[in-house]
């Protein structure tokens, strides 16, 4: 079941919010669990704006455990517990500022949760092994006006 929800508030302060459950974590999930289909995840998203010029932008999600290279299927047989990729939790945030007419200065991180996380394995043969890493940016960005 897939579920979905946004709010504004005062009109400075955006919400969103999304969730899929899709079984049980000890279940395989008939056909699709070639897909590495996570059981259960859900995402949160904040973008407040304080202020004239300044924006703050926040996503957590959460994926559920995942089975490592499942074989198609159409039952729903357990998986054993050894053959999971771990859940995980992601953080990122994001705050910008624009300056005058065309300059814009953005600091932020990615996956502040953990220093870094699984989010594919590689026995598939088709999928490289993926960890993402705790990341750091800071960006300065010039746009040309349009006068």
């Amino acid at each position: 079941m897939d579920t979905s929800a946004d709010l504004a508030i005062m009109g400075e302060l955006r919400l969103d919010a999304r969730t899929d459950n899709a079984g049980g974590c000890g279940e395989s999930l008939s056909i699709l669990n070639g897909w590495d289909t996570p059981r259960n995840a859900w995402t949160g998203m904040a973008s407040w704006r304080p202020s004239d010029g300044w924006s703050v932008d926040a996503l957590t999600s959460s994926v559920g455990k995942r089975p490592i290279n499942p074989l198609p299927s159409v039952g729903t047989g357990p998986v054993p517990a050894s053959q999971f990729l771990e859940a995980y939790i992601r953080m990122d945030l994001v705050v910008r500022r624009k300056v005058g007419r065309g300059l814009e200065l953005s600091a932020g991180g990615t996956n502040l949760q953990t220093p870094r996380h699984l989010e594919f394995d590689a026995g598939t043969g088709y999928v490289a092994p993926a960890y993402v890493p705790r990341s750091f940016l800071v960006m300065v960005k010039w746009t040309f006006p349009k006068d």
